[in-house]
């Protein structure tokens, strides 16, 4: 049974799984949402459709969704992550602060603006890893991992916004999803030309036999079947026609 946790993501999306897009498995055995794994085998109901890591063929009938130990229905976006029992020490009585002194004096908390100023400097780094990355073209695949290791700092701080690295997950998100597309247009487009030039030479094969029945001169072939020219060919029929 499939331990799903609040990093858990479709590789394809980037998006967390929910109740409307449980984790679902094809042959291969990867595993992503019910609704990029529908839309992938409509896209290709009749060609096949591949795997997005793998390419290996599925249908639609092959996808089989994947028990989970927990709902997820439930789980907001980025719950906050409790400590296992025990896993810490028992805090220990700290002496109490002194006390403030002058007009509106209040005691500091150091190390927790410390902390703060230490996950706005991830954060940065984070946006400018996303800026880098959009800019240099990264593949598919370096995109997807960056989406979730985001997604992975986001869930271990969700009493903070950092709503600037937010935009730029979605910003991720997003041009996953177009990229995926893009690649499955392109695909689906050699996929037509191959069966195009598979039907053409089909074609020309029986309208050859046709010229040979009927003693018909024979047809020109199609493009993609012409016989290519060696070269110094024509240039030797020049020279055969040159006059001397």
């Amino acid at each position: 049974m499939l331990v799903l946790s609040t990093e858990s993501c479709c590789d394809v999306c980037a998006e967390s799984y929910a109740a409307d897009s449980l984790p679902h498995s094809i042959p291969c055995g990867h595993t992503f949402c019910a609704p990029c794994l529908t839309e992938i085998a409509k896209r290709h109901r009749g060609a096949g459709a591949g795997c997005p890591l793998c390419r290996e063929p599925f249908a639609a009938a092959d996808i089989r969704r994947i028990r989970t130990d927990q709902g997820v229905s439930s789980s907001p976006p980025y719950p906050q992550i409790q400590p296992y029992p025990n896993y810490y020490p028992a805090p220990q009585a700290q002496p109490a602060p002194a006390p403030a002194r002058g007009f509106g004096a209040a005691p500091l908390d150091e190390d927790a603006l410390d902390d703060g100023d230490s996950d706005d400097d991830a954060a940065r780094r984070l946006e400018m890893r996303v800026l880098d990355a959009t800019r240099k073209g990264n593949s598919f695949e370096e995109l997807s991992r960056l989406k979730r290791e985001i997604d992975q700092w986001l869930a271990r701080r969700p009493d903070r916004e950092h709503m600037a690295l937010k935009i730029s997950a979605a910003l991720l998100a997003a041009i996953l999803v177009n990229g995926f597309q893009h690649n499955e247009a392109k695909k689906s487009a050699k996929l037509a030309e191959d069966a195009k030039r598979k039907l053409e030479g089909e074609v020309y094969r029986l309208k050859l036999d046709i010229s040979k029945l009927t003693g018909a001169p024979p047809p020109p072939p199609p493009p993609v079947l012409a016989a290519p020219v060696p070269p110094g060919v024509g240039a030797r029929k020049r020279r055969k026609g040159r006059p001397m």
